[in-house]
């Protein structure tokens, strides 16, 4: 992985985010960041000619760190959000729905609408995909633009890759 479960919690705490679920993640964020530093011609520059400048191997790093990061924030708002759906699920299945409304003789009281208003940009990532892949192309860009591989050709340069003396 290009990044560690060590470096995810140095940089956010482990917040409730596992190491099993650091590696499920993180091999989504190797997945995305892989998408987005593959050449035309089907050259995998992160695989294939990871950074050597230890400050352009830390940025890789970091970039990984906050993709799983994202993901993570993601899965936890869409588990709140199908608990906050009325079902209550656990490791032993379904018990049951969440109550949203009592009515007693001629009295009702409604508790509100439990699906939330999506204000938030973890919010807009659960309920969009296209802006879900907006955050994470905005990451890879905030940390990987004008980052070299280990040739000197730019990780996000999509085109064929140049034949480099020396390779």
């Amino acid at each position: 992985m290009y990044g560690t479960y060590t470096d995810y919690v140095a940089l956010f705490g482990d917040g409730g985010l596992k190491e099993v679920d650091y590696r499920r993640h993180g091999l989504k964020a190797d997945r995305l960041m892989d998408a987005y530093t593959t050449t035309v011609d089907g050259i995998k520059k992160l695989k294939e000619h990871y950074p050597t400048n230890a400050e352009d191997a830390e940025l890789v790093s970091l970039c990984h760190c906050e993709i799983v990061n994202l993901l993570w924030q993601i899965q936890v708002a869409e588990d709140a959000a199908q608990d906050m759906r009325g079902v209550v699920v656990t490791d032993a299945g379904v018990h049951g729905k969440a109550i949203s409304s009592m009515s007693a003789g001629n009295e009702s009281v409604s508790f509100g609408s439990a699906s939330g208003s999506g204000t938030t940009a973890i919010d807009k990532a659960v309920s969009d995909k296209a802006e879900q892949k907006r955050q994470i192309a905005e990451l890879v860009r905030t940390f990987l633009s004008s980052v070299p591989d280990a040739n000197g050709v730019n990780l996000l340069y999509a085109g064929r890759y140049p034949v480099c003396s020396g390779m």
